[in-house]
């Protein structure tokens, strides 16, 4: 639009002045810059950059333009005065204090300039000098609301209680006069919050915001933190009052209706959720009512009334929008109209939108990689989209790179943890890695922010309580499950806590007190966990008596037949569990885990190349299930083939974040091959011991730790599992080996020699040369 040369200086200006009073402040950068590069030292060029950058939020390079700006007298006091707002904003409250400073030398009226310093001096703990600012303030500017705000902050925060409860009395005063409704209900609401964390008299602040209210029955503020008082008191249903009134009063405002319907979704009812926005598209019909109605319906897993209901806001829509167009072809995508999303992407004006959806269309048809880098330029221009960060962390996972997964999960939720199921596929990563503490977090954000109405969520939470031990809090959660509408999967649920609080008679007690029915698909999982918790503690006949009665009243279950097959195989039955796995095979021809226990069956007879061919077709069969692929990589491994086995390894933990047997094998490969990758060896051996700390895993750190010359750590660890295994002389073995290369000759020679007289075991020869070795030295 401008040439370098077109025009006199001030014409220029001049037009850059109209682009920035149309609100064009990113169209204004460009001629700006060419203007400083013919003059740097050009005052209002700098500080109409400065602002321009200022605008479109790139406040640390508005630094430069506006310090030389500054320096300008014609320019210092309007630039100063941004510049001091700017360091203010990034936190660089020395710099801000250092510019206002300057500033209020020149002017000490300037109470603008007083405002920032005394904000900037209380960011940086300096409450006492901000203090002097605000008493200057209140001389200056008796009737400034925010002065006296700040003023009676740094009163309580200093613990000048008396002083504080004046100044706050006083400040809603002041907002009552000022004739502005909006201003009158945030005094009140800064008095209330003064008695609640300052006095920390619920009292007196409930009494507040209940006057607070009165003044703004609508208010979103006063609803916000007048909801939060409550709900912090578990009176979650007198929160819920408020809004139900505020609703009665505005009708038409379409935000109390929104949010009253979240409180409802997360509180369990999605029926009234769904028909309070209903009724607001019954009675309005407005491009927003339509378009809530269908992001919710979208939530509770109705793709296509979403559809409908985003398409009924198009046509409300005066004018075209990409924003509900976007919203449409996401629910194409959703419905598996791949075509016709690809249509309507291709009319999207903006490329973030385009380059997000293509992404998704691409990782739909399977191609993560693909989808990822679409992400990846999409997000450029829209990093803030909380979808498609939780679409890229989809696509990291899906390729293996679970740190990327973890942060664009995060990400995703720091930007609205109400948009996307981040929080729910987080919480599944942290509990397939160990990570318990982390997933009760993310499962908790997720059913409280976005998942309250889903029986998912709940049951989310329940699987990530009880992993961490805390079987109080899934027991609750469990009965919330009851209460929401879903009694069945409740039962269920709580049965799977009592097996793993109390093990496997208690949860067959919970079972029947719930009318469980063992043998019903929505019970599979409890029944193969109970199963197995009987087989462990050696009462195999009883998981035999459960599972054969489940089976007896659902004798057309392809999943009880297999469960029961496996039984048999512990029962050394084996030629009753084949016919279970083929009558298995003959109910459902794709049941991967009958197809896995006939290639168990295989590789108990010897007839290993077969039991690998069918493992890898139950693997096919079902990928998500990577424990017949890891068998078959351990078949591979015992025939000798470490290469083949190697590469096996790899994919399953690439695919599988949880897999601690995979990492662990492939962390012992590595450190034993002539072209060792140590680091690679170590970040799986690691990964693999957060998962499961079992004392086969730590060995094989410890082993890793001493390849790579840690003989401390290594020492510490064959030392650990010791003590757990004192029956594994492969093990004293190592710890023989770390101890000769630490330089304890005569304790490694020990520790040799008795693992040899314990007996024979894999590594025995070895010790034998270590022993020779060491006797040399």
């Amino acid at each position: 639009m401008f040439a370098a040369c077109a025009g006199s200086v001030e014409d220029r200006l001049a037009e850059i002045h109209g682009l920035q009073d149309a609100g064009q402040f990113g169209e204004s950068v460009a001629p700006l810059r060419e203007l400083l590069a013919e003059n740097p030292e050009q005052g209002e060029a700098n500080y109409l950059l400065g602002v321009a950058l200022v605008q479109t939020g790139q406040l640390s390079l508005a630094v430069w333009p506006l310090e030389k700006a500054s320096s300008d007298p014609g320019q210092a006091a309007s630039a100063g005065l941004l510049l001091a707002s700017t360091f203010l904003a990034l936190q660089s409250h020395d710099d801000a204090v250092r510019v206002a400073t300057k500033l209020l030398e020149q002017d000490p009226a300037r109470v603008a300039a007083l405002k920032v310093r005394a904000q900037a001096l209380l960011g940086a703990n300096r409450r006492e000098e901000a203090l002097k600012d605000t008493i200057r303030l209140r001389e200056l500017a008796p009737d400034d609301y925010s002065a006296l705000l700040m003023h009676a902050t740094i009163l309580a925060e200093l613990g000048r209680i008396e002083e504080a409860e004046k100044a706050h009395e006083d400040l809603e005063a002041l907002a009552a006069r000022s004739g502005d409704a909006g201003t009158a209900v945030r005094g009140c609401l800064a008095r209330a919050t003064f008695f609640k964390d300052t006095l920390e008299d619920n009292a007196r602040c409930e009494a507040q915001f209940e006057r607070c209210i009165e003044k703004g029955p609508t208010d979103a503020l006063a609803l916000r933190l007048v909801t939060q008082f409550y709900d912090d008191l578990e009176r979650s249903d007198d929160a819920t009052a408020l809004w139900e009134k505020a609703l009665a009063e505005a009708p038409e405002n379409p935000q109390i209706r929104a949010a009253l319907a979240g409180r409802y979704e997360s509180n369990g009812k999605a029926d009234k959720a769904l028909a309070l926005l209903a009724e607001g598209v019954e009675l309005f019909g407005t491009t927003q009512a339509y378009t809530q109605l269908g992001e919710f319906e979208r939530r509770i897993g109705h793709p296509d009334k979403a559809l409908a209901a985003i398409e009924a806001a198009i046509q409300a829509s005066p004018k075209g929008n990409d924003n509900l167009s976007f919203l449409e072809a996401d629910l194409l995508i959703d419905l598996g109209r791949l075509d016709e999303a690809e249509t309507l992407v291709d009319t999207l004006a903006e490329p973030a939108f385009r380059d997000l959806l293509r992404g998704r269309i691409l990782l739909v048809r399977g191609d993560a990689t693909g989808a990822l880098a679409s992400f990846d330029s999409g997000l450029k221009r829209w990093p803030n989209n909380a979808g498609g960060r939780y679409l890229a962390g989809l696509a990291a996972y899906q390729i293996g790179a679970f740190a990327r997964a973890e942060s664009e999960f995060r990400d995703s939720l720091r930007v609205d943890p109400a948009a996307t199921d981040a929080a729910y596929a987080l919480t599944n990563l942290y509990l397939a890695q160990g990570r318990y503490k982390e997933g009760v977090d993310a499962a908790l954000n997720f059913v409280t922010k976005r998942g309250g109405g889903r029986a998912d969520g709940f049951l989310l939470f329940i699987r990530a309580a009880t992993a961490l031990g805390n079987f109080d809090a899934a027991r609750l959660s469990a009965k919330a499950l009851e209460e929401a509408g879903f009694p069945q999967q409740a039962a269920v649920a709580l049965a799977q806590v009592e097996l793993a609080a109390a093990g496997a008679d208690a949860a067959l007690r919970q079972a029947k007190q719930g009318n469980v029915d063992l043998g019903d698909t929505a019970s599979e999982a409890l029944l193969r966990s109970i199963a197995d918790r009987l087989v462990a503690g050696g009462r195999m006949r009883e998981a035999n008596d459960v599972v054969s009665a489940a089976l007896a009243k659902h004798p057309e279950s392809a999943a009880l037949h297999e469960i029961h097959g496996v039984l048999l195989v512990r029962l050394d039955r084996d030629g009753e569990a084949r016919a279970s796995f083929e009558k298995s095979l003959e109910l459902d021809p794709r049941h991967s885990r009958a197809r896995a226990g006939l290639a168990g069956l295989s590789a108990r007879a010897g007839d290993v190349p077969r039991a690998i061919a069918l493992f890898d077709e139950a693997a096919k069969a079902n990928p998500d299930d990577t424990g017949p692929a890891y068998a078959a990589a351990r078949l591979v491994l015992q025939i000798g083939d470490r290469s083949a086995a190697r590469q096996r390894l790899a994919e399953i933990a690439k695919r599988d974040p949880g897999h601690a047997g995979a990492r662990n094998d492939l962390a012992w490969l590595l450190a034993q091959q002539p072209d060792q990758d140590l680091d690679r060896a170590l970040a799986l051996a690691e990964e693999a011991h957060r998962i499961d700390a079992s004392p086969e895993i730590t060995d094989t750190l410890g082993w890793v730790y001493l390849q790579r010359g840690q003989t401390e750590q290594a020492v510490e660890l064959f030392q650990l599992v010791l003590e757990k295994r004192p029956e594994s002389q492969s093990t004293r073995y190592h710890l023989g080996v770390a101890l000769g290369r630490k330089g304890e000759r005569q304790r490694a020679i020990e520790m040799l020699r008795q693992a040899l007289e314990a007996g024979s075991f894999a590594e025995a020869e070895d010790a034998k040369s270590e022993i020779a070795l060491l006797e040399r030295q």
